[in-house]
């Protein structure tokens, strides 16, 4: 029994630290995505009227 209580706590140890580093991995690459990717962004309504207006 306790041979069987080690081997199911270093299962557990494992699957914790997998999980731990598929968070970390996901977390760094949410923060570069986020840092290198440009936000879209529509600009000045007025501009945009403007030069609708002078076409």
């Amino acid at each position: 029994m306790d041979e069987m209580a080690r081997k199911r706590r270093q299962l557990i140890v494992r699957e914790v630290g997998l999980v731990v580093g598929c968070y970390a991995y996901m977390m760094v690459m949410f923060r570069r995505a986020r840092q290198q990717t440009p936000r879209i962004t529509v600009g000045s309504m007025a501009d945009r009227a403007i030069s609708r207006e002078s076409n």
